[in-house]
């Protein structure tokens, strides 16, 4: 890749080189996580974004940033691993004990004055929690220990049958799919998380729940679906080619 964002680099292989543009893409609703084989120009072509500008943009952050650049293409699995459960995991798992309480609460303080918006917000929320927390326990019991046995394996060491763990890969893939959908749903009907100016406290603090939960989901299913899952599967096929 050249040291500048060019009209066909896809918005993955950007947010890998340079992470320093995943705050951008997010303030310009580019979904770089679960659409990031998407090249830019087609991104902003979708969402009627003029190009030359959002490269220019890119290309400034990349110029004024560069130095600061985490190039997570060149760490091992176990270090993508850690690094998801230390920012990540952890923190969804208190927003997710966090929001039904929450939902609960602005269920019975705003229904009456937003009728259509408030059974519709909470269900989501439901569909997000019930979908995505066993999502998290599935890739703590299979796929971490997966990226640990990979990266340490050889031809001659790796179990029979480990190679048909990766088959799980796809299946987490659709769900971060289906969670990038849910989050875009939310993000739309709370007017980008911004609560009205007469909502009560329970929405304004679900609303701030969910606004750091869709900054922090999107870059944890961006470093599974770019960086991690793309090297066990590079990995498994080095160990099984002996």
């Amino acid at each position: 890749m050249t040291p500048y964002a060019k009209p066909r680099d896809s918005l993955a292989s950007l947010a890998v080189h340079w992470p320093e543009l995943i705050p951008y893409f997010e303030e310009m609703d580019m979904d770089y996580c679960c659409q990031g084989n998407t090249p830019l120009e087609d991104m902003c072509n979708q969402a009627n974004l003029p190009v030359r500008r959002v490269l220019k943009d890119c290309n400034k952050i990349i110029i004024d940033n560069g130095e600061q650049a985490v190039h997570w293409e060149n760490a091992s699995p176990g270090k993508v691993v850690e690094y998801i459960r230390d920012h990540f995991n952890r923190g969804h798992q208190q927003a997710f004990e966090q929001l039904i309480p929450l939902a609960d609460a602005v269920l019975a303080e705003e229904s009456e004055r937003l009728p259509e918006l408030v059974p519709r917000l909470y269900q989501m929320i439901r569909w997000l929690v019930d979908d995505f927390a066993p999502h998290l326990h599935r890739e703590e019991c299979l796929i971490f220990p997966l990226a640990y046995k990979l990266q340490s394996a050889t031809a001659q060491t790796i179990k029979p049958g480990l190679h048909a763990l990766l088959e799980p890969l796809e299946q987490m893939e659709q769900e971060h799919l289906m969670a990038a959908n849910l989050l875009n749903e939310l993000k739309s009907i709370t007017s980008n998380y911004c609560p009205p100016i007469d909502s009560g406290p329970a929405y304004r603090e679900l609303c701030d729940v969910l606004r750091g939960l869709d900054s922090t989901l999107r870059r944890h299913m961006h470093l599974e679906n770019n960086i991690l899952y793309p090297k066990l599967r590079q990995l498994n096929r080095l160990v099984a080619a002996g």
